[in-house]
């Protein structure tokens, strides 16, 4: 059984890259395109997507930034 914290993380995660895929969507612009704008490949933004693999705090906030986002309206959606 996971305990209270994992639980938040896990919900804090899914959150974030749910967000991140709508508004990469909503923008029209495919893996392959968002990988090309932030210099990385389309498989790692894939991963983060899918909440595969973890980013830096650093690639969040780039990734906020080619949407035209920041990272309050992705995890509260203000």
């Amino acid at each position: 059984m996971l305990a209270r914290d994992e639980v938040l993380e896990l919900e804090l995660r899914e959150r974030i890259c749910s967000e991140f895929t709508k508004a990469r969507v909503h923008k029209g612009y495919s893996l392959k395109q968002m990988g090309d704008i932030l210099g990385i490949s389309y498989q790692r933004i894939g991963k983060f997507e899918k909440g595969i693999s973890s980013p830096t705090l650093r690639f969040l906030v780039k990734y906020a930034k080619a949407l035209d986002l920041t990272l309050d309206v992705i995890l509260y959606g203000l």
